[in-house]
């Protein structure tokens, strides 16, 4: 039962997470921003968001509700830049910096793979 319990807390906030995406992405084009920079803006403030959020919280409840379900939602980006924080922090720069490089190229790689399976 406290798995699906921990189920739910995740979908409840992915579901707002990603509602908030959605209204943020039509708002930057009502705004005349180009798509790609309310997906940077987007990223950043979910990125700042999970900092707060990761930094303050300890209760596993509103985690899961709000890091992983709101933010994860939002913008997985900042459960990415969450994830290379916490490796600087605890020292492993090396390993920080390959976890960026090859996140970067791969999901690229990935993206352009998926797309060219349309041809």
């Amino acid at each position: 039962m406290h798995f699906l319990r921990n189920c739910l807390l995740v979908m409840a906030g992915g579901a707002v997470g990603s509602v908030l995406r959605y209204v943020c992405s039509i708002l930057s084009l009502l705004w005349g921003v180009q798509a790609h920079w309310g997906t940077m803006i987007v990223n950043a403030i979910g990125s700042f968001l999970i900092g707060i959020l990761a930094a303050t919280l300890s209760e596993e409840t509103w985690t899961l509700l709000l890091v992983v379900g709101l933010c994860g939602g939002f913008t997985t980006y900042s459960t990415f830049s969450m994830q290379t924080i916490s490796l600087l922090q605890s020292g492993n720069i090396s390993t920080a910096l390959l976890y960026i490089t090859v996140t970067i190229c791969v999901c690229l790689l990935f993206t352009y793979l998926g797309w060219k399976c349309k041809y």
